[in-house]
């Protein structure tokens, strides 16, 4: 005997059909019949196969100083570049900056938090291909490692009307993966929503995501901060924003 159902799109649903068969060898007899279960079941975007999506580094850049952070460590000061240290850990900016090559050292980081935003808006005079399917899998790989982690974070989508998850437990973690279930994405023009959220969660870790390519991105201006962003075609890229 066995139950089987199949679906074959995204969503949230409190009911579905479930057909049961029973089948002797040889295919010499079958019976079945179908039953509506009344249990919820989310089918959500599948997760990538690779979880690195994005580098180990955050970068953010202050008027007067500089941090870097890795996912589980914090800055801690910045060195001369010495044989040995990894290319990874070495301050590009800065090191432009001082027209030398420096390195950033870290030590433990503990309640470090993450923002993790998905926007729409594009460029008005960009041609773009409208196809969501890669970034929202790579939305669900990026709660679900951060959950993993331990980590808190904090996730944002246009197509959630903009609304707070802060991702903390698993009841949090279920209600992200429903929005993706859920989610409609479509592009659009305005940025005054993404701008007011990026500006409020300045001090946090800040990874901005979209299904568009990158160069069609309508972004504002946020200075003086670096974010991590991951487009459409999960290419991940540092941007800076300036006034």
């Amino acid at each position: 005997m066995k139950a089987f159902t199949q679906f074959k799109e995204r969503g949230v649903w409190d009911s579905f059909p479930i057909r049961i068969e029973s089948r002797f060898p040889f295919g010499l007899f079958c019976s079945s019949y179908q039953q509506i279960v009344d249990f919820e079941i989310t089918v959500f975007p599948e997760p990538l196969e690779d979880p690195n999506l994005i580098p180990l580094n955050f970068a953010k850049v202050g008027s007067d100083d500089i941090a870097v952070n890795e996912l589980n460590e914090e800055f801690y000061k910045v060195r001369e570049y010495r044989n040995g240290d990894p290319l990874r850990l070495i301050n590009w900016a800065l090191s432009a900056k001082h027209s030398q090559l420096v390195v950033s050292e870290y030590q433990s980081l503990s309640n470090s938090q993450y923002l993790l935003v998905y926007h729409a808006s594009k460029i008005k005079s960009a041609v773009v291909k409208e196809d969501s399917s890669l970034i929202l899998r790579a939305l669900s790989t990026l709660i679900l490692n951060f959950k993993n982690e331990h980590r808190t974070l904090i996730f944002i989508a246009d197509f959630n009307n903009w609304e707070r998850i802060e991702i903390v437990n698993d009841h949090s973690m279920n209600e992200a993966l429903k929005s993706l279930a859920r989610a409609d994405v479509k592009s659009t023009h305005a940025i005054s929503k993404l701008k007011h959220v990026l500006e409020s969660h300045q001090d946090m870790h800040i990874i901005l995501c979209s299904h568009l390519e990158i160069e069609n991105w309508n972004t504002p201006d946020l200075s003086p901060y670096q974010i991590i962003c991951l487009d459409g075609n999960l290419d991940c890229t540092e941007m800076s924003y300036e006034a």
